[in-house]
């Protein structure tokens, strides 16, 4: 996993995107310890302009022994990063922008496709975030919930992540992907 986590981190890097991954002694502290998924890494474009679009790829170990059922991911833009509490983590939100979960029911079972081969229980998962328009040029704060679902009672968050993004009325178009 720590190699698949440089060579995304080295992606990013060429292709002039943020990147942002779980520290390794956590990641091992976690396939050690724990079956509950886990987000392990996520890379997005630095910015788009009013009305374009964003691009954001995440990582999810999940247990190859014992996947975990109706596992979601939900992404938002809103200050929610900063708070604490679940129930209002959620709610903090900047409704100009949509609100996007995937997988589809029943959840993670399988990820998006990936130029070469992931390690056992590693599964992609691809967002694009539309931009409203007009919008103020800022830093906004996009947000991610790794969830279980749970159709007959309260769910569970398994982890959290921020991904800033600028908006600007002129923002250089991203070279294609390498």
């Amino acid at each position: 996993m720590l190699d698949l986590i440089e060579r995304e981190r080295k992606d990013a890097l060429a292709n002039d995107e943020n990147f942002s991954a779980m520290p390794a002694d956590e990641v091992e502290r976690r396939l050690a310890t724990s079956t509950d998924p886990f987000l392990t890494m996520y890379g997005w474009r630095k910015g788009a302009p009013p009305g374009g679009k964003l691009d954001l790829r995440l990582f999810i170990h999940d247990s190859v022994e014992y996947p975990t059922p109706k596992v979601f991911v939900h992404v938002w833009v809103g200050s929610g990063n900063i708070d604490s509490g679940v129930d209002t983590f959620l709610a903090n939100v900047d409704s100009r922008f949509p609100r996007l979960t995937r997988p589809e029911y029943p959840g993670l079972a399988e990820g998006d496709p990936h130029k070469f081969p992931l390690p056992p229980g590693i599964k992609r998962l691809d967002f694009e975030l539309a931009l409203p328009a007009p919008l103020e040029e800022s830093v906004y704060l996009g947000n991610i919930c790794l969830m279980q679902l749970d159709n007959y009672a309260a769910g569970r968050m398994f982890g959290r992540g921020v991904f800033p993004f600028a908006v600007r009325a002129i923002f250089p178009l991203p070279p294609p992907r390498r």
